[in-house]
């Protein structure tokens, strides 16, 4: 067998695909190669899952009793609930609207601050 023809096998070994998860890997490439895509199919749906609860507004900071929604910045939509969604498009309005007085000379820093 050449050395192509091995590396499509290893290739077709390596390789992580599941329509279900929207998900396509190529191991291929990495060292060792031990770990058959098959292996990941389980920890990957369990990763997906958990981003799924984080999204829905899971406690993800259980020493503070927490949502984490940073991400919610980029797309309020995924804020577990109206309130939230509302809550982040307002915040971000400050921002932007802050940095725009900023660009705008409005807001300066103060005399021999920097």
């Amino acid at each position: 067998m050449s050395a192509a023809a091995g590396g499509w096998d290893r290739y077709r070994r390596l390789l992580l695909e599941d329509a279900s998860l929207g998900v396509r890997v190529d191991l291929s490439r990495m060292p060792g190669g031990g770990l058959a895509g098959a292996d990941l199919r389980e920890p990957i749906a369990r990763a997906l899952e958990e981003m799924r609860a984080l999204e829905a507004g899971a406690i993800a900071n259980p020493d503070e009793k927490r949502a984490v929604g940073h991400y919610w910045l980029r797309a309020p939509d995924l804020a577990p609930d109206p309130a939230a969604a509302t809550a982040v498009r307002a915040a971000v309005e400050q921002v932007r609207s802050f940095a725009a007085r900023v660009r705008a000379g409005a807001i300066r820093a103060p005399e021999g601050a920097f």
